[in-house]
């Protein structure tokens, strides 16, 4: 899903102006009192090993394009970066403005955020001047923006087993995410698979966020998983049988891990090196929507989907 930022402007839809829509590139640095390591790459921090109370986050914002100024602003160009940053499970927000050369502190205490705080990069206009068409003239107006990283401070209950990866996200305001705004989430397969929950529909987030053990959010709650889990377990295994058709071996090691957990349920085999075989000649029969139709069985039995379900239809007809 990741792709090379680029630094073109182009109109947006809803934007009557110049707007650089995934120009800016924040950077996290060292963590300040505490141990965890930025992913760079899956654009993470993880903070939910390890107890804190206040943690510091050394960020830089890259600079815009020139070209969503005017040519008269662009030896001096009006402008700010800022980190935007917002707690879904909270309601917690803020924005931290970024110095003249891009850096910022971001300061994040325990007792504002849970789940997942997202940090977005951003640039805007710092001066109001006369319009000139086709470029943003008032002051506090989006100009350019860029990926956003998450930070996790609590790890989130996983609907598909210790190997992936979960993450809340607005679909509409993500440059890669929009297409699939109108759906409730998203699996990126690859070397960590990111199951990605689409926080616009916020009364289901807040369903899923909800610890409680009765009630109508705890039954949404589980059915929600459950039906989530249907689809991400089985992606993941139609995913690792094409790898294993292939005849050139897994791809990924977290395919191993699903086909330990799934096999056994599939197959009367005794040890995981012949269930392996067995799965390999089913496949090579041209078998696996017959493996599929199994598999929709095993999951519906594993994650319990009719007894949850059953719960929610008392409590929502009584």
């Amino acid at each position: 899903m990741a792709k090379k930022a680029r630094t073109s402007v182009r109109r947006e839809r809803f934007l009557p102006y110049a707007h650089a829509r995934n120009a800016l590139v924040l950077h996290i640095g060292e963590i300040l009192g505490d141990d965890a390591v930025p992913d760079r790459t899956r654009h993470l921090v993880e903070l939910d090993q390890s107890e804190w109370d206040q943690v510091e986050l050394p960020c830089t914002v890259t600079s815009p394009p020139l070209e969503v100024f005017p040519e008269d602003e662009r030896r001096q160009p009006p402008g700010k970066g800022l980190i935007s940053l917002r707690c879904e499970a909270t309601r917690w927000r803020r924005a931290v403005a970024c110095n003249p050369d891009g850096t910022a502190k971001v300061v994040l205490r325990r007792a504002d955020v849970w789940g997942t705080v997202e940090l977005k990069p951003l640039w805007i206009r710092t001066l109001t001047r006369d319009p000139i068409p086709g470029y943003a003239h008032v002051a506090g107006a989006k100009l350019a923006e860029g990926r956003a990283w998450s930070v996790r401070v609590d790890r989130q209950r996983d609907a598909a087993g210790r190997f992936l990866d979960t993450r809340y996200q607005r679909f509409s305001e993500d440059v890669e995410l929009a297409v699939h705004a109108d759906t409730l989430f998203r699996l990126q397969l690859g070397d960590q698979p990111i199951l990605w929950i689409n926080a616009d529909h916020e009364r289901v987030q807040r369903a899923l966020d909800d610890r409680g053990t009765r009630g109508p959010r705890a039954r949404v709650r589980d059915a929600v998983f459950d039906l989530i889990a249907q689809s991400v377990w089985t992606q993941l295994f139609v995913q690792a049988a094409t790898d294993l058709a292939a005849g050139e071996g897994l791809v990924w090691g977290w395919e191993h891990s699903v086909l330990r957990e799934l096999l056994p349920s599939l197959s009367t085999k005794r040890t995981h090196a012949a269930r392996m075989e067995a799965l390999e000649e089913r496949l090579s029969r041209d078998e696996l929507p017959d493996v599929l139709v199994e598999l929709a069985s095993v999951l519906q039995r594993r994650h319990q989907l009719a007894q949850h379900l059953t719960k929610l239809a008392e409590e929502a007809c009584t």
